[in-house]
């Protein structure tokens, strides 16, 4: 039997609230747990979590790609006008000493770190299916509890999308966790994950994130972000701008 930790401390009585606000949802009795969207990434910064970020397609990709590559990143609101274009970056990586600074904005990876950080979470990374193990490694270094959330994307009247990338890389991330007692949510994001691991670029191409992208003349940025472990990077935000966490001997750009 698996040695599996917990974080946080189970609570007693449906009926308990937390400063007014139903915690039924909270997973609290768990180390490692999952939440969607900019208001769960508000609620996992008020409990002061570890946060992973998880816009497969294309934020956090995008993130993990440049960091990678030696750039910082920063991420701005999704109405000052960057773009979050998968864009390659420079084939063996930006000039040393270069300090390149990108700018990338999207209505949900982007505004999700901002949500998380206003509210105080204890650290915040980028994860996608990309750098899944090298992201889970960093954030485990850290005291749990932790929550990944996997950002979905916008109907046009601004509410929540589900988003199969997210999910899946949502479960990469939290397979690669291990042993860390994981709530019955961010078990099944696991679950789903290993379910889908053979056909990760038929799923991503497939799901409606994909078949958008590639109307659009993007299949090649669904591609590169179907590739699991394809990064050894852990991208953490600090100051408002996100750099590799890990030593530069680790970082690995295939």
């Amino acid at each position: 039997m698996r040695n599996e930790r917990s974080g946080g401390s189970a609570r007693s009585g449906g009926s308990a609230r937390n400063g007014g606000s139903v915690i039924w949802f909270e997973q609290e009795a768990h180390a490692v747990r999952l939440d969607w969207g900019q208001d769960g990434a508000a609620r996992a910064g008020a409990r002061g979590d570890v946060v992973i970020i998880v816009d497969t397609l294309r934020f956090s990709t995008s993130v993990a790609a440049h960091v990678a590559a030696g750039a910082t990143v920063e991420p701005r609101h999704w109405k000052e006008g960057a773009d979050t274009s998968l864009l390659s970056p420079p084939p063996r990586g930006y000039p040393a000493g270069a300090r390149a600074l990108l700018s990338l904005a999207s209505p949900n990876g982007a505004m999700c770190c901002r949500a998380a950080s206003t509210s105080g979470a204890r650290a915040i990374f980028a994860g996608a299916l990309v750098n899944a193990s090298a992201v889970a490694a960093a954030a485990r270094a850290l005291k749990p509890p932790l929550t990944v959330i996997a950002c979905g994307e916008k109907w046009p009247d601004g509410s929540l999308r589900f988003a199969l990338e997210d999910l899946l890389s949502a479960g990469a991330i939290v397979a690669a966790l291990g042993n860390l007692s994981s709530s019955p949510e961010a078990k099944s994001a696991r679950a789903a994950f290993l379910s889908a691991r053979s056909q990760l670029p038929t799923r991503l191409l497939t799901c409606g994130s994909g078949i958008e992208l590639v109307e659009k003349g993007k299949e090649a940025d669904v591609h590169y972000a179907a590739q699991l472990d394809f990064l050894s990077v852990a991208p953490r935000l600090h100051e408002g701008i996100f750099s590799n966490s890990l030593a530069s001997s680790d970082r690995i750009l295939q």
